[in-house]
């Protein structure tokens, strides 16, 4: 059995997506004999499942099992030409070149034992949705779904009508204007191979269909399955934005820049966890502020974002954790709506929300004593 070593290349990157690195010393690649060629298929340790499906140069295609170590090994670089595969017995060898007139590498392995062949799903019906903006959304979505929550429909993703929802408990995200995928909602592990760029050159168009346990998507010659679930998904409909009652603060991309690079280096215990507060007031300069709780003779910081307004009529505080505002910058968004009359609050305001609760919430502006200022730009 001959293979391109590109086409090697290519799955072992996108499989590094699905599989956590302390999951792949334990993670077999099966190597079987297909009609378009050879389909390498791999189970994670959660249950989710990969494809990929090649042509045979050598027309002889046969079924074997690698280690995942070496499929990386080989797959390093996508020079090199091809890879030959040759099997006797309960033994795989390999060998493949680095570049043409290079000496070959030969590799010996025995096959890893397995219980069972996985077998990849497979649904009654299938929807194209443009791949672009739905893995887009699912990526973004990593960001904001529960990783060890108690709650168990938190550790999934939501497919809900024509939206996209995910959440920790903290923090939720709701991305609307999908095409609508199934008639109930559908929730599926979440995954970094939504990230995979490898995946994303293959199709404008991603092919979306579901069984029982597990989501399917298509798109090129790679198919992927994420398990699926069963549980009650949290209802997001009361965070949508009224046009009355809410005051807003809008930033723009050059403080947005700024902020991310400065919220890091406020006092504090450098943690996700830690507080820092809009400072907003009719008429002055948006400011937010950083200090550190544990200890009150440490100097506040104030970032203030002098190329940004606040719109509203009386001045407002809300503290919040660092991390929040890190994620609604990392997803794009630099529109924040305050409610005052809500413990929560909305950010974006065109197919996607991002809602978080406050640390602390109130209508009257507290400065600290001692401070700092830092300014976005030099004021004007």
């Amino acid at each position: 059995m001959i293979i391109n070593r590109k086409d090697i290349h290519c799955f072992a990157r996108i499989a590094k997506k699905l599989i956590e690195s302390k999951r792949r010393a334990d993670t077999a690649v099966h190597f079987l004999p297909h009609k378009k060629g050879v389909q390498m298929v791999l189970q994670s340790f959660e249950g989710n499942l990969l494809s990929y499906t090649i042509p045979d140069i050598g027309k002889t295609a046969i079924a074997c099992r690698l280690p995942f170590q070496l499929i990386e090994e080989i797959g390093a670089r996508k020079s090199g030409g091809t890879v030959v595969f040759c099997v006797e017995g309960d033994q795989a060898q390999v060998r493949w070149q680095e570049a043409v007139e290079s000496p070959p590498y030969t590799r010996t392995v025995a096959m890893p034992k397995i219980r069972s062949l996985p077998v990849m799903p497979k649904p009654s019906k299938w929807v194209r949705h443009p791949s672009e903006l739905l893995f887009d959304a699912l990526a973004d979505a990593l960001l904001c779904v529960s990783r060890n929550n108690v709650n168990v429909s938190l550790k999934w993703i939501c497919f809900r009508g024509t939206s996209i929802l995910a959440s920790d408990g903290k923090q939720a995200l709701i991305q609307e204007g999908f095409l609508r995928l199934f008639a109930k909602d559908k929730l599926c592990l979440p995954s970094k191979i939504f990230m995979s760029k490898e995946m994303r050159s293959f199709d404008s168009s991603v092919k979306v269909g579901a069984t029982a346990d597990y989501m399917c998507f298509e798109i090129g010659p790679v198919r992927f399955c994420l398990r699926s679930g069963k549980a009650t998904y949290p209802d997001f409909e009361r965070f949508r934005v009224n046009v009355t009652g809410w005051t807003h603060l809008c930033i723009t991309k050059a403080d947005a820049k700024f902020l991310a690079e400065y919220l890091r280096v406020l006092p504090g215990k450098g943690t996700e966890d830690d507080p820092v507060s809009f400072e907003l007031s009719p008429g002055r300069i948006p400011a937010i502020r950083g200090y550190d709780v544990c200890n009150t003779k440490t100097s506040a910081v104030e970032l203030r974002l002098v190329n940004s307004a606040f719109e509203g009529r009386y001045p407002i505080q809300v503290t919040v954790r660092r991390g929040h505002i890190e994620t609604a910058l990392a997803l794009g968004i630099h529109q924040f709506r305050f409610d005052i009359a809500d413990p929560s609050f909305v950010v974006g305001l065109t197919t996607r929300r991002y809602v978080f609760a406050p640390l602390y919430h109130s209508s009257e502006t507290k400065v600290p004593e001692n401070k700092v200022k830092v300014y976005s730009s030099p004021k004007v």
